[in-house]
């Protein structure tokens, strides 16, 4: 149910909303690793059994519930933060530290990049923890430029478009 109340929106009962914690963030990629190196994981997504066996999975680690579409979305932002931070790391200029994660640069080099690339932005501090398992889960799978498009829509120019074979093959 939600309700407005002095013009400030109140959401209740909603499971989407929720915000993962870092150690269920980091569990939940460490199921997606495991999968992809039992070889679960086709060109674009996990298997049936693989999605089940995670979601069931993450939730006995993590005692707590996660529905197929919240694993969905953070599958889709991992994926978004994957291909931002590979991006990131091409720039000329850019050192990136694979034991903590974290980038490094000049501040000439960040002004320009930040100028350009606004996501950048988010790495600058804390860098990409698990960038060397996101590259494990998501290898060079990540289209960029004119054919990149989130794995919720078709590529067609129908924005409407859902990708309902997500979970399904």
């Amino acid at each position: 149910m939600a309700g407005v109340d002095n013009e400030v929106l109140i959401i209740e009962n909603n499971d989407e909303a929720s915000v993962w914690i870092q150690k269920h963030e980091e569990i939940f990629i460490e199921l997606m690793e495991e999968e992809v190196l039992k070889e679960n994981k086709n060109t674009t997504t996990f298997t049936k059994q693989s999605w089940k066996y995670i979601g069931e999975e993450l939730c006995g680690r993590a005692k707590r519930n996660y529905s197929d579409m919240q694993l969905r979305n953070k599958y889709n932002q991992l994926k978004q933060k994957h291909k931002d931070f590979k991006f990131l790391l091409k720039e000329t200029g850019m050192g990136y530290n694979a034991v903590t994660g974290e980038v490094s640069a000049t501040d000439e080099v960040w002004d320009k990049l930040l100028r350009v690339n606004k996501s950048a932005k988010r790495f600058r501090k804390k860098g990409c923890k698990f960038y060397e398992k996101l590259c494990t889960i998501f290898g060079d799978t990540t289209a960029n430029g004119s054919n990149a498009h989130p794995s919720t829509r078709s590529p067609s120019n129908d924005d409407d478009a859902v990708d309902k074979s997500f979970y399904y093959e």
